[in-house]
């Protein structure tokens, strides 16, 4: 059993028939932070020199079912449950960041919401359990000083300011203030701001924010203020969003949260899997290489691979087919990760047509005997008389980004561990000014995507 769910079922919180709601509501605010940081513990990620050599994908915190960039229950399944049937079909070994992390700044919360999370967040896990006990998924654990919230005191102020860092923030501060418009209100004692905007910037289009107090842009404008109590909801001028700096706190979130995601990644020797566009934007940014945004594009355009989800399969069953058509699976992943290597290692700028070709040499074939045999499997194991017209292909696709992370400063991570190698990253990459990089081989991401179509099986 999983060192996590030993902890949660040695404190009778889950169980085989799922997760305790009776034992979660009887506990106190501080017994449920202090259950979540025994949990914790149970998945500290492994000193560097004993991460195994298994070719693995360090899965972002959005598709690994955390809070952000959505917080729904129902948002934050459907991507683990995307990550689960990746991992079970595609993946060796996937690492996916522990988010009961987040307990350790929820000192101090509403108890009734903490109740609700501890509860959404243990039926998320229990969720993942049968790839988690497998071996497949991985829940780690960084060290909870350097969780996303505090990212910004251990950079300090002196990093954010250098030419950059500013570069890459500014550029997500102009997206995000030119494509959100702000609406404020008010309520009893409290306020609202409720952001409208496009994805990937602002999940389902739609973000609120709750505060205690009227912002102080608004709070120093009398008139402005009136008209908010009479009316109860205003849309904020363009003048009046930027002085409210709310594109600032958007945009820092997404660039600390897509550095954090790298620099695990990189620490555990493993491929960055991302579903999130703009986690692409921040690696782009941080790059600003048209050779490799060209790379890029090809491999996105001519190199995905649609993968059977099976869906209509709990991933217990699903574990079934991948132990059934293990070697189809093996041989699969073998090509996909060759015609990275290929594609990566290439002396010669990449063209449409080399792509093409690579892809129908390695993969095609590996991939037409893959889909014949799950089909095959999944007849065996799926129950004819209840079968959806609804089918879901999973697309996987790769490309590359600058080497950002010098040989030395792995040495770095491989002597100290986790907790300087995060710091000294972000010090790093902000220093690196506009000096040349190069693109080394392992340094790559894994795009996922959901494409869902109507038709009979």
């Amino acid at each position: 059993m999983n060192p996590v769910f030993e902890v949660l079922r040695k404190k009778g919180l889950v169980s085989r028939a799922g997760v305790r709601q009776s034992a979660i509501e009887a506990m106190s605010c501080s017994q449920i932070i202090d259950a979540a940081q025994e949990a914790v513990q149970a998945s500290a990620m492994p000193p560097s020199h004993e991460v195994q050599s298994v070719v693995g994908h360090a899965s972002s915190a959005s598709l690994g079912g955390a809070r952000f960039p959505c917080g729904s229950f129902e948002c934050r399944k459907a991507r683990l449950d995307q990550l689960c049937r990746f991992a079970a079909l595609c993946a060796e070994r996937v690492y996916m960041r522990n988010f009961l992390s987040d307990y350790a700044h929820d000192e101090g919360s509403d108890q009734a919401r903490l109740k609700e999370e501890f509860h959404n967040d243990l039926m998320l896990l229990s969720h993942a359990e049968p790839l988690i006990d497998s071996g497949i998924i991985v829940i780690v654990s960084p060290p909870t000083h350097v969780c996303l919230d505090c990212f910004a005191e251990i950079m300090g102020q002196g990093i954010l300011s250098h030419k950059a860092a500013m570069r890459v923030l500014k550029g997500l501060e102009r997206d995000y203030l030119a494509k959100t418009r702000l609406k404020i209100g008010s309520l009893a004692q409290s306020y609202w701001i409720d952001i409208e905007g496009p994805e990937p910037f602002i999940p389902h289009q739609g973000r609120n924010l709750v505060l205690k107090e009227c912002p102080e842009p608004i709070a120093s404008k009398p008139r402005l203020c009136a008209r908010l109590r009479r009316v109860g909801e205003l849309t904020l001028s363009p003048t009046m969003q930027k002085r409210l700096s709310v594109h600032t706190q958007l945009a820092v979130e997404s660039w600390t949260t897509g550095l954090f995601q790298l620099s695990m990644a990189r620490f555990l020797g493993a491929a960055f899997l991302t579903d999130n566009e703009l986690d692409l934007m921040v690696l782009r940014a941080l790059t600003n290489d048209p050779e490799i945004e060209r790379g890029n594009a090809i491999a996105s355009r001519h190199l995905p691979c649609l993968v059977p989800l099976l869906e209509d399969l709990d991933l217990k069953k699903v574990l079934k087919v991948r132990e059934r058509e293990k070697e189809s699976f093996v041989k699969f992943r073998a090509a996909h990760a060759r015609a990275a290597r290929e594609f990566f290692s290439s002396r010669t700028p990449f063209s449409p047509s080399s792509a093409r070709e690579l892809y129908n040499d390695l993969i095609a074939p590996r991939l037409a005997d893959l889909d014949q045999r799950v089909k095959s499997a999944k007849r065996d194991l799926g129950d004819n008389a209840r079968r959806s017209a609804l089918s879901a292909l999973g697309a996987l696709t790769f490309g590359v980004f600058a080497g950002i992370i010098p040989s030395d400063l792995v040495a770095v991570a491989k002597a100290v561990g986790f907790t300087k190698f995060a710091s000294d990253l972000l010090r790093h990459v902000m220093c690196l000014g506009d000096a040349e990089k190069t693109v080394r081989n392992d340094d790559f991401f894994f795009l996922w995507k959901v494409r869902r179509r109507a038709g009979k099986r």
